[in-house]
């Protein structure tokens, strides 16, 4: 096996025999690798771009043995119970991993590919927003990268664009209880924001349920995907920790 990060050749490219001999397995022995997509939906709408991203994904994933099975969710209720469900969907139809995508978020195919097959079990892509990049790294001069993947140790992030593996998966649903919830027993992992006494967001939740499990979560600086709320919004998350480390 090799140390070196695969780069995702996508269809209708077909790997030759020698790019396969020398590539690391994508998939478990026992067949394909299936990952769950799930996005909340506010207004019932998904943004053409993300649509765009969406299909581009699926095609070049399957083409390395990794199934993107996509569900929405309606976020009526707040984006903290279509979070809720999600996980428990993924957890209890035995998916190999789960991605939360916001549906007006786009990224890079190859993006996609590297949150699944990292070997942490909590990392997520920055996203630029109007609001600028929604990450909290900590000090700067102390930030904790992975050397092999660039993934760097976060505080922090939202759930615009984040993987969640099966282990992660299993322990949120084994520690919390259900509620009967739109016809579904849901794990009520994120309660509503505001009950830590201040609002918090379902990102910021999240991040304490892991860190109560001792998972760590990890942000891929390798990318940006980017949102279009009206007009587009893009950025450079590895240029801008460059910024703030000079």
């Amino acid at each position: 096996m090799t140390d070196q990060k695969t780069a995702l050749p996508l269809p209708p490219s077909i790997p030759s025999k020698e790019e396969l001999s020398t590539r690391p397995p994508t998939q478990p022995p026992g067949g394909l690798k299936r990952v769950m997509l799930a996005t909340p939906v506010t207004g019932g709408m998904c943004e053409m771009f993300y649509v765009h991203s969406l299909c581009e994904s699926a095609k070049a994933l399957l083409a390395n043995g990794i199934v993107l099975a996509q569900v929405l969710y309606s976020a009526s209720d707040g984006r903290h119970m279509a979070v809720n469900q999600a996980i428990t969907t993924a957890w209890s139809n035995g998916f190999d991993g789960l991605i939360i995508a916001s549906s007006d978020v786009n990224w890079e195919p190859q993006a996609l590919y590297d949150l699944i097959t990292s070997d942490k079990d909590c990392v997520a892509l920055p996203v630029a927003t109007d609001r600028g990049i929604g990450v909290a790294l900590g000090e700067i001069s102390r930030l904790q990268r992975d050397e092999l993947s660039g993934e760097i140790k976060a505080r922090s992030v939202t759930t615009d664009l984040i993987y969640l593996s099966c282990y992660a998966l299993s322990r949120l649903c084994s520690t919390h209880h259900s509620i009967l919830y739109a016809g579904q027993n849901v794990k009520v992992i994120l309660n509503s924001g505001d009950s830590f006494g201040v609002w918090a967001e379902e990102g910021e939740i999240l991040q304490s349920r892991l860190n109560e499990l001792n998972i760590e979560t990890w942000i891929n600086p390798n990318y940006t995907a980017g949102t279009r709320r009206h007009y587009p919004f893009v950025g450079d998350f590895a240029a801008e920790i460059v910024r703030m480390q000079e």
